[in-house]
C-alpha cells in the first residue's frame, strides 16, 4: 500500500511511526556482507557497528556461548527467544526473522487512537484489577506472583452496545485473542429488564511459561491490550504466534502485515469506504495494561 499525504498524517494520529534500528555488534563477522539483500518489514533499519551516535532500540550481538542474543538499550538480553547458535548456516536468516517479528510486535504495543472521539470515550470506563485489589483504571502496570490472578472489567456506559477485543501480547511475542480467533465481548448498555449488566469481567490467572523456567528465568512480562469498538472489527490480522513454547506452533493465527491493519484502523477496508470513514476512526480506544509475573521457587 502506498500512503499518501492525507494518508501519513492520519497514521500519526494512531500510532508513533518509529522505526525500529537495530545494531549489529563488531564481534559479528562479515556483518556488511549479509545485511545487504535480506527481506525486512518497513520499519526494521539493521545497521552495522560503524555509526555509534545512532540511536538503536535493540543490539545484535554474540554472547560466551558463541550463541547470538539480542540485547535491548539497557544492554540486557531479552528473553522469550529461541536460542540462535552462532556459525550455523541458516542463523543469520533466523535473526533477521526474529526481527522482524519483534518489530511487528512493538507496532502492535503501540498503537492507540490519538483523536478518539470525546464522548466516544465517556460511554465506558476499563480497569484492571490486581489478585490484592490493587485497581488501575484505563492503563497500568501490575506487579504478581505465579498463580495470581488479574480481572479486566469493561462498564457500558452508553446507549448502544460496545465490543470490547482482549489480546495478550505475551512474554514470548505472541499476539493472541484470549478468546481465540475473533471473538470478543459485546457488551450491551444496561437493562434491568433485559437482565443486562452493561458489564463484563474477564479473569486471567498469570503464570511464568515452563520453557521459561527451564532456561531459569524466573519473571516474565505480558501485556493486555484492550480495544474497545463501537461496532465489530476483525483485528485478527494483528495476531501472532510466539517466537518460542507451545504457542509458536499453533496454527490459529492470521498472518496480516502492516498496510492490513493500518487499513483496519483507518477504517478504509473496502466494507466501510466513505462516510463512515471519520466515525470509525474517532469510535476505538486502545488501553495497555503490563503485567510482571515472578515465579519464586522456594515457595512454589
Amino acid at each position: 500500500m502506498r500512503l499518501t499525504l492525507a494518508g501519513r498524517q492520519s497514521l500519526t494520529k494512531l500510532f508513533p511511526l518509529t522505526e525500529t534500528n537495530v545494531r549489529f555488534a563488531p564481534e559479528i563477522v562479515n556483518v556488511k556482507d549479509w545485511l545487504g539483500g535480506k527481506k525486512t518489514n518497513r520499519s526494521l533499519k539493521l545497521h552495522a557497528d560503524d555509526d555509534q551516535r545512532l540511536s538503536c532500540s535493540y543490539t545484535v550481538t554474540v554472547n560466551n556461548s558463541g550463541n547470538y542474543e539480542i540485547l535491548d538499550q539497557e544492554g540486557q538480553a531479552l528473553l522469550g527467544l529461541p536460542i540462535i547458535f552462532g556459525g550455523e548456516q541458516d542463523s543469520v536468516e533466523a535473526i533477521v526473522g526474529i526481527l522482524n517479528h519483534i518489530s511487528r510486535f512493538k507496532f502492535v504495543e503501540n498503537i492507540e487512537n490519538r483523536i478518539a472521539d470525546a464522548s466516544f470515550k465517556q460511554r465506558f470506563t476499563i480497569h484492571m484489577e490486581g489478585p490484592h485489589g490493587h485497581i488501575q483504571e484505563g492503563v497500568g502496570v501490575f506487579n504478581v506472583n505465579n498463580s495470581e490472578r488479574v480481572k479486566v472489567v469493561v462498564h457500558n456506559h452508553g446507549s448502544n452496545v460496545l465490543y470490547a477485543y482482549v489480546y495478550n501480547l505475551s512474554s514470548s511475542w505472541g499476539v493472541m485473542n484470549v478468546f481465540g480467533g475473533a471473538n470478543h465481548w459485546s457488551i450491551p448498555p444496561k437493562n434491568d429488564m433485559k437482565k443486562h449488566t452493561g458489564r463484563e469481567v474477564g479473569e486471567f490467572e498469570m503464570f511464568v511459561p515452563n520453557h521459561f523456567k527451564e532456561r531459569n528465568y524466573l519473571r516474565c512480562r505480558d501485556i493486555f491490550k484492550i480495544f474497545l469498538t463501537s461496532r465489530p472489527i476483525p483485528f485478527t490480522s494483528l495476531q501472532m504466534a510466539a517466537l518460542c513454547g507451545p504457542d509458536s506452533k499453533r496454527t490459529d493465527t492470521v498472518r496480516g502485515s502492516h498496510p492490513d491493519v493500518i487499513n483496519l484502523l483507518l477504517g478504509i477496508e473496502p466494507s466501510s469506504r466513505g462516510s463512515g470513514t471519520k466515525a470509525l476512526i474517532e469510535e476505538w480506544t486502545s488501553h495497555n495494561f503490563v503485567v510482571h509475573t515472578v515465579y519464586d521457587k522456594e515457595s512454589s
